[in-house]
C-alpha cells in the first residue's frame, strides 16, 4: 500500500518525468520483499519467537510474553510494519489533494486555449493576470497573461483524461488503505495492550475476532478494485470470456464487451 501511494503521487504530481520501467518496478518489488523478509525473519533467528495465538488457528509473533526482547520486536515491527507506512501514505495522499486542488484553480482560471496554425504549438490565455511558465515562454500583459508551449488542445485534453485517470486510482487506493487500517488497526491495538498493558483484557475470544477480521483483507481488496476500477472489471470479464471461449476465437483476436 505504501508503494503504491507513492507511485500515485509521483505519477500525478510530477507526470512529465515520472516513467517507470519493467526493470525498476521489478527492482521497486523486489525491494519490497527485502523490507518484508527484513520484518518476519527476526523471530527465526532468535529475536522472539511465532507462538499459537487466539483460539490455536494460526501463528503469529509472541505479543504475550512481556520480556525486553519481545517488547523490542513489537515496537520494531509495529512501528516500521504500520505506523510509519501509515505516515508516509497520509502525507502522500495529503499532498495529492493539494495538488489536485491547485490544479483545478489553475483550469478553472483558464478561460480558453488559442491554437496557432502549427499542430504542436498552442497558447493558453487566462482570464486574469496570472500567468503560469510551462515551456518558459510567457507574454504577460496588463489584462491578460499569455502562456505559449509545445501543447494543443487536444494534448491538454489527454493530459486531463490521463491526471482525472489517476486521480480515480489514487481514490481506490486510499479506500482501500483505510479498509486495511480498519482490518489491521484493532490488531495492532490488541498486540499493544498484550506487550504492555494490561493482558486480563485480551482473552483466546476477544484476541479471535481481530485476528479474523484481519487477515480478510486479501479477500476483500480484489472486491475493491472489481468495484471501483473499469479497467480491471475489463480485464477480468475479459479473462473469464477466454476463458470459455474455444481456442478459435482466442486466436482470432475476437473481443467482447465488459460489463457496465
Amino acid at each position: 500500500m505504501t508503494s503504491i501511494s507513492i507511485d500515485r503521487y509521483c505519477s500525478i504530481t510530477r507526470w512529465a518525468t515520472w516513467h517507470l520501467s519493467y526493470a525498476q518496478v521489478f527492482r521497486w518489488i523486489a525491494a519490497l520483499w527485502v523490507i518484508a523478509f527484513t520484518l518476519i525473519i527476526p523471530p527465526l533467528f532468535g529475536w522472539s519467537r511465532y507462538v499459537i495465538e487466539g483460539i490455536q488457528t494460526s501463528c503469529s509473533f509472541d505479543w504475550l510474553t512481556q520480556e525486553p526482547v519481545e517488547k523490542a520486536y513489537v515496537l520494531y515491527l509495529t512501528v516500521l510494519g504500520f505506523f510509519l507506512p501509515l505516515i508516509v501514505i497520509f502525507v502522500c495522499y495529503v499532498r495529492i489533494i493539494r495538488y489536485v486542488v491547485r490544479h483545478r484553480q489553475v483550469m478553472n482560471t483558464a478561460g480558453f486555449v488559442r491554437v496557432h496554425s502549427s499542430p504542436r504549438l498552442g497558447e493558453i490565455v487566462l482570464n486574469s493576470n496570472q500567468s503560469i511558465n510551462v515551456c518558459g515562454v510567457r507574454d504577460d500583459t496588463r489584462n491578460s497573461a499569455t502562456l505559449t508551449g509545445i501543447y494543443s488542445e487536444k494534448s491538454l485534453e489527454q493530459r486531463q483524461v490521463i491526471q482525472d485517470n489517476d486521480v480515480k486510482a489514487a481514490t481506490t487506493c486510499a479506500i482501500i488503505v483505510v479498509l486495511f487500517v480498519l482490518a489491521w488497526g484493532p490488531y495492532t491495538v490488541v498486540a499493544l495492550i498484550g506487550i504492555w498493558g494490561d493482558q486480563s483484557l485480551v482473552t483466546p475470544y476477544s484476541n479471535a475476532l481481530p485476528v479474523l477480521f484481519c487477515k480478510t483483507s486479501a479477500v476483500y481488496n480484489p472486491v475493491v478494485y472489481a468495484l471501483m476500477n473499469k479497467r480491471f472489471r475489463s480485464v477480468v470479464w475479459s479473462f473469464f470470456q477466454h476463458g470459455y471461449s474455444s481456442g478459435d476465437q482466442r486466436t482470432s483476436g475476437s473481443s467482447c464487451n465488459p460489463p457496465p
